[in-house]
């Protein structure tokens, strides 16, 4: 099955809350740098950390996934750029992050 189709049929296909690690650290970040978020997924993740005034990019090969985020950050007015790729393809805008989050994949 992939991602797209899974995305399509269930919002929150990996569920709507945050990694617990992430809530449980997140405020040790250094806010004033970018977050890159490495198979976002649907967001629950980017925008999370968005909410709470971290800059994210959330990258995910998945068009779905990178759609749905696009449209919750543009409607919200949140601080997450995206791309619809791979690691090994992705440029990023900047020379440094934060943290690169990499959440294993199924």
């Amino acid at each position: 099955m992939s991602y797209d189709k899974a995305y399509s049929r269930v919002k929150g296909f990996f569920g709507n809350e945050p990694n617990e690690i992430l809530k449980q650290y997140y405020a040790e970040m250094d806010i004033g740098r970018p977050v890159l978020d490495i198979g976002a997924g649907q967001g629950r993740n980017s925008l999370f950390l968005a909410r709470r005034g971290y800059t994210v990019d959330a990258i995910d090969p998945s068009r779905v996934a990178m759609e749905t985020v696009a449209n919750i950050a543009q409607e919200e007015n949140l601080p997450v750029g995206v791309c619809q790729c791979g690691f090994e393809t992705f440029v990023p805008q900047t020379d440094f992050y934060a943290v690169a989050d990499r959440t294993p994949r199924l």
